[in-house]
């Protein structure tokens, strides 16, 4: 069985009731979405966006807007994305940013942050943030967006997240954990063949190391945001279910979304997970959205 192959039957294993539906928007053009930077500018009155192309709202998603894939240059180009009053960024990571409650008061971490389209999202609550990715090419391209897009109130830190646990010790109001990923949720059908071979195994060692790490600096009653563009359940339901299965003051908490989700799986093959898992979420993917995985837990001690 080849890899794309492997591919398609665990769409079909995550998305059993909409496989084909979903299947299509794999094959079809992704339309080019971006949100207004409320930082910058409070409403898209203050934009000016190239003429001559068709925008539309994306549903569920407020303030963002998109085009079709043949207007990426146009958009990506332009004035106001180079300015920073836009941000060219899936609707899908823009509702799970939002979706972490934050206080003014709150210490929050967003760890594996760059590019920074999450970390931008995150500052409007004037929260203390921190920003860490072990990256250097990563963190400096961090860096540079949130200056272009108005963020001046991040404290930045490149270092290896796994190694931070001792370091931030129950510091930690809220912490996103965007966890690197084979990201084969955005793959598309045009993707060479040679970029299909799994690494979702490599990628499952760093993720439950990260989320071990986020742990230790989450403090009591505190609550930890773990997401990926990953489609297999050995990047999100595993290593969720790893770390709730050594943590009895971990629980997970539903996740209300303005737009079509299904529940984490209870299972796979012959593989269990935590019964929590059915509040976790994935995003149903159109071809706007891309089917992104998340789970909100709480620490309660």
């Amino acid at each position: 069985m080849t890899e794309k192959c492997s591919f398609w039957n665990q769409l079909s294993l995550v998305f059993p009731e909409c496989y084909e539906s979903v299947r299509q928007t794999f094959i079809d053009d992704k339309r080019v979405c971006f949100r207004l930077n409320t930082i910058k500018s409070l409403s898209w009155d203050e934009v000016c966006l190239p003429q001559g192309i068709e925008y539309r709202p994306v549903p569920g998603c407020p303030d963002t807007l998109s085009v079709s894939s043949d207007n990426r240059a146009l958009i990506t180009h332009s004035d106001a994305a180079v300015t920073g009053k836009i941000y060219v960024q899936n609707p899908s990571s823009i509702l799970l940013a939002r979706a972490l409650p934050l206080q003014e008061s709150d210490r929050v971490l967003d760890l594996a942050a760059a590019p920074g389209g999450k970390t931008s999202i995150l500052a409007i609550a004037k929260s203390e943030l921190w920003a860490v990715d072990c990256s250097k090419s990563r963190f400096f391209r961090l860096r540079d967006n949130m200056e272009r897009l108005g963020v001046s109130s991040v404290k930045f830190l490149c270092a290896d997240g796994r190694k931070l646990g001792r370091k931030f010790f129950q510091y930690f109001d809220k912490i996103l954990l965007d966890a690197p990923c084979s990201g084969d949720a955005r793959f598309r059908a045009s993707t060479p063949d040679s970029a299909w071979v799994s690494s979702s195994r490599l990628c499952y060692y760093k993720q439950t190391a990260l989320s071990a790490a986020a742990w230790q600096m989450l403090r009591p009653g505190g609550l930890l945001l773990y997401v990926t563009c990953a489609l297999s359940p050995l990047e999100n339901e595993a290593v969720v279910s790893h770390l709730l299965k050594r943590k009895d003051d971990a629980r997970v908490l539903p996740l209300v979304l303005s737009t079509a989700v299904q529940p984490g799986l209870s299972s796979w093959g012959k593989n269990k997970v935590h019964d929590d898992l059915r509040f976790a979420v994935r995003i149903v993917p159109t071809n706007e959205y891309d089917g992104l995985f998340a789970c909100l837990i709480k620490k309660f001690s």
